[in-house]
């Protein structure tokens, strides 16, 4: 029998015809076999959809397009440039949609959509969009709608957030609104090329050559490298002042030429449009191709020389501290407090704090900032690439627990080799999430974020429970606080004379325990229960379907197992029959009887019937 979906009123209806058609066979039980058969495939419309993945809600709300809205604020120009990019952007959001918690819709809400955008903009550029960034506080604590700043009104933005708020986005819409914002970045690169035209007095419509564009582009570059906003230039030239020119550092300057040559090759005549592109490709690239190998990589090679122990992705402040004294190359004099603050510093042991690696590369004091309304440029996030493949691979918002140690032990990252056995004592912590939820662990909470870090201590941050960090500049922290956020050469020089007796003790506490593994005895020290969702009632709601799911799996394999049962036992029962029939006749036989197809006579006396 192939798989029937009855509808609830006419499932009643549709088993007594069922069984009114059967044939009466000899033995009773192959009516029920059959029977426990067409049970078993009877089975609700939405769990059938479910299991065979083809239940595709169409929006019953037919909502205006998002484009259509957008294009109403922002003007055709945006529309236009945002629906180029939609389709690819939609390909790069894909996994993590697919691994997010949905509505009835299909869609996504606006913590899930919030962080979404962010980790495209993180993982494509760098970029830390103003607005969607955490700021130590809970994912779904804001809407999306920040990101737009004070580039749209404010009853846009409620619309827009009620709207989100209400429907959720969908993948299209969620990639229509990181176009629009990338879009809206593109402008700002616009309106300084425009800007850099008016300082030098060239009109836009007007060819460069080679000289006037390398003039151009080394000031655009120059002031994105320094943060300076191009336009705010221009009162000081219509007022008479002349603007200085200076030329951008060396490395940048290769950098520039190298994006140049990939862009505009071999051009000589460079027009309005032709410079936008390149400075586009500039500042796309900027974070990736510069920033990270030219700062970000330098510090992060700094931290892992003066790790503690290999691979534990920490490094002793008083270590953190000689380091500066010895190297003046970096800078690693940031303030205790002002570590703590911003989540860098593991106080576990508060004897002997440590700067978490991770944590401490994607501080904002590390982040540059180029003068834009919407985003800072940071170091890239290790951890991107590793979350990026899980979700690629698991496509749902949780996974069993066999299935992420098996994916985890083969993944490799930049310090980790793979294939690799998992520490015992980091199998047990992953137990104890799926445990938390009932099996099922999520892959967007703070437990899952915090079983990456310690699987993966260098690349992935340490998630600190919201509400105990804080996501500021080192300006901001030093208004806040009245505190300068670096520590002065006295303030260092106090700070290692007291702290480095207790950093010897732990460090021979530590050789002398010994047995105790590196990852376990981390593990122990800085794991804490806490869990945190970034759509608790949208994961609740999915972790629920999931259990009715397999809970409706489950009883159809306990059928299924009964009425095979049954069924054997049936043939069982007639094959008894038949051969108890067949020795009867072939004795009867022997015995000068006869077989007719009424029963088996012997000497003119029935012996059996059928």
């Amino acid at each position: 029998l192939g798989q029937v979906v009855i509808a609830p009123k006419a499932r009643t209806q549709a088993r007594q015809q069922l069984a009114s058609s059967i044939p009466r066979v000899a033995m009773p039980g192959s009516r029920f076999i059959i029977l426990a058969l067409v049970a078993l495939n009877a089975v609700d419309p939405a769990a059938a959809g479910a299991l065979r993945g083809q239940d595709k809600t169409q929006d019953p709300l037919r909502l205006p397009a998002l484009l259509d809205q957008f294009e109403t604020v922002l003007g055709s120009e945006l529309r236009q440039s945002a629906a180029s990019r939609v389709e690819h952007i939609a390909a790069a959001l894909s996994g993590t949609f697919a691994s997010l918690p949905k509505n009835q819709r299909g869609a996504v809400s606006a913590a899930s959509a919030r962080y979404a955008v962010h980790r495209y903009f993180v993982q494509r550029h760098g970029w830390q969009i103003k607005g969607l960034a955490l700021q130590g506080e809970a994912w779904s604590a804001n809407s999306p709608a920040l990101a737009f700043g004070g580039s749209v009104s404010g009853e846009f933005r409620d619309l827009f957030a009620e709207r989100v708020g209400t429907h959720g986005l969908d993948l299209h819409e969620l990639a229509v609104l990181a176009a629009t914002l990338e879009g809206m970045i593109h402008d700002e690169f616009v309106a300084s090329v425009k800007s850099a035209y008016r300082l030098f007095r060239k009109p836009l419509e007007k060819n460069l050559n080679q000289s006037e564009a390398k003039q151009v582009l080394d000031f655009y570059m120059f002031n994105y490298y320094f943060g300076i906003n191009i336009t705010s230039l221009l009162p000081e030239q219509e007022a008479g002042r002349s603007v200085r020119v200076f030329a951008p550092p060396q490395a940048l300057q290769n950098f520039l030429r190298q994006v140049q040559d990939e862009v505009a090759p071999g051009l000589t005549s460079f027009a309005l449009n032709d410079i936008t592109r390149i400075v586009e490709a500039v500042s796309e690239r900027y974070g990736q191709r510069f920033m990270e190998t030219q700062t970000c990589e330098a510090i992060r090679s700094r931290l892992i020389q003066l790790e503690e122990a290999n691979g534990t992705g920490r490094v002793k402040l008083v270590d953190f501290y000689e380091s500066d004294n010895s190297q003046d190359s970096f800078g690693l004099t940031e303030h205790p407090e002002f570590l703590k603050s911003v989540g860098a510093l593991d106080t576990s042991d508060p004897s002997v704090p440590r700067v978490i690696i991770p944590n401490y590369l994607n501080i904002q004091s590390n982040c540059r900032n180029p003068a834009s309304a919407f985003y800072a440029i940071c170091c890239m996030d290790m951890c991107e690439d590793l979350m990026d493949h899980l979700e690629s691979e698991i496509r749902d918002p949780f996974a069993r627990l066999e299935q992420i140690l098996e994916l985890v032990s083969a993944l490799p990252s930049a310090s980790v080799g793979a294939p690799r056995t998992l520490p015992a004592a980091l199998v047990r912590k992953l137990e104890a999430v799926a445990s938390h939820h009932n099996g099922l662990v999520p892959l967007h909470s703070r437990l899952f974020a915090q079983w990456m870090h310690f699987a993966y201590p260098r690349e992935c941050k340490y998630p600190h429970i919201s509400g105990t960090t804080l996501n500021m500049t080192a300006k901001e922290w030093e208004a806040a606080t009245g505190l300068s956020e670096i520590l002065s050469e006295a303030g260092i020089a106090n700070y290692l004379e007291s702290s480095l007796p207790a950093s010897r003790h732990s460090f021979e506490s530590a050789a002398a325990g010994g047995a105790e593994d590196d990852s376990q005895s981390l593990c122990s020290a800085m794991w804490t229960p806490d869990e945190e969702l970034i759509d608790a009632d949208a994961w609740m709601a999915a972790h629920a379907e999931r259990q009715a799911v397999e809970g409706c799996l489950a009883l159809q394999n306990i059928l299924r197992g009964a009425a095979m049962i049954a069924a054997a036992a049936s043939l069982l029962a007639i094959l008894k029959g038949q051969m108890s029939f067949v020795l009867v006749g072939f004795k009867a036989m022997q015995d000068g009887g006869h077989v007719t197809a009424q029963g088996v006579f012997s000497d003119g006396k029935a012996v059996k019937f059928v």
